[in-house]
């Protein structure tokens, strides 16, 4: 818009500021790009020696709305296990 005004089209320039300035606002108060919501995935890594079943549903159960383990990976030579968790926190 500077060198718009720097040029002398100052009409142009102004209507450029309008319509720059509606669509931020539009984007603004849709949402555009935010977050979508509380939906997350928690890794835990866990030694193999360690019993993981039932280990970890306290927790979940009081911050959490849903919780769910959906996979477990063996990493590092299978000396750990990865824990995935997809996780619905609820609103503090």
């Amino acid at each position: 818009m500077g060198l718009t005004c720097g040029l002398g089209y100052w009409i142009w320039a102004a209507m450029a500021v309008v319509i720059l300035g509606i669509v931020i606002l539009i984007l603004h108060f849709t949402n555009f790009a935010g977050k979508k919501g509380e939906r997350y995935v928690l890794k835990i890594t866990v030694p193999e020696t360690f019993n993981y079943v039932g280990a970890f549903d306290d927790c979940p159960a009081k911050y959490c709305k849903s919780y769910k383990l959906t996979r477990v990976k063996s990493v590092d030579f299978g000396a750990l296990f990865e824990l995935s968790f997809d996780v619905n926190l609820t609103s503090i």
